[in-house]
């Protein structure tokens, strides 16, 4: 390019400075752009845990019954009871035999979803065609009732690489799963005496610097509370 008098341009180093530092401040940009997404992602993880376990206790007082809060590896059948599970599920349990969802995540809900036992008397399962009668257990569900998990409600069957989920026992008293609530909407023991979970925390995987969540269940009272396990627990926010 030809210069008039007066004119400047750039010359070739100072063309190349340029574009070095504007390649710096994008890749700044899209480092905390992939920072602030995966941070959102961990908490919409800990939000949906919180909303399955405000569920399972909401769930027990309206029924006066037990209810469990179950992290699990997947929804379908063989799945097991996972501290480290993604998703979860909801079930009622009589505190003997029934309630949990070991090896048939793939059961569906009843409908109506609160009925007081609606195995007794065991109403069978409902037929393939026609109309099906009102407490007959869903199509697919287990054929007898001491088999059937009473799913009350499942989460969404989406998780992510990008965060890791642990469960652990009140106080950290080791890894666990499950949480039974009570009629009043205190934590009972759990069927088959299992470390009752106390807190679920979500942590990033492929962003570290992104932000960590979890939930927090108090021991005796079910109170459930989202937190953030970087702040001190005399914090509002804290874990």
């Amino acid at each position: 390019m030809t210069l008039r008098d007066g004119e400047y341009g750039f010359n070739l180093i100072e063309l190349m400075v340029a574009i070095a530092i504007a390649g710096v401040l994008l890749g700044l940009g899209l480092s905390s752009a992939r920072t602030m997404l995966v941070s959102n992602k961990t908490r919409s993880a800990a939000e949906s845990m919180q909303a399955g376990l405000m569920m399972a206790r909401a769930e027990a007082i309206r029924r006066n019954a037990p209810m469990r809060f179950q992290l699990v590896s997947n929804l379908a059948a063989g799945c097991t009871l996972s501290s480290s599970g993604q998703l979860w599920i909801v079930s009622q349990t009589d505190q003997v035999a029934r309630g949990d969802v070991s090896g048939v995540c793939n059961s569906q809900p009843y409908t109506p979803p609160d009925q007081p036992d609606p195995c007794s008397p065991d109403p069978g399962v409902c037929p393939t065609t026609g109309t099906p009668p009102a407490n007959c257990r869903p199509t697919g569900n287990p054929a007898a009732c001491a088999s059937d998990p009473w799913i009350a409600y499942k989460s969404p069957p989406i998780g992510s690489t990008d965060y890791s989920t642990t469960g652990t026992g009140a106080g950290g008293a080791g890894a666990a799963s499950t949480v039974t609530f009570g009629p009043i909407g205190q934590v009972l023991p759990n069927l088959g005496s299992t470390t009752t979970l106390g807190m679920i925390t979500v942590t990033p995987v492929s962003v570290t610097d992104a932000k960590t969540w979890a939930v927090r269940i108090t021991p005796s009272s079910g109170a459930i509370k989202l937190c953030d396990p970087s702040k001190a627990s005399t914090d509002p926010l804290g874990c």
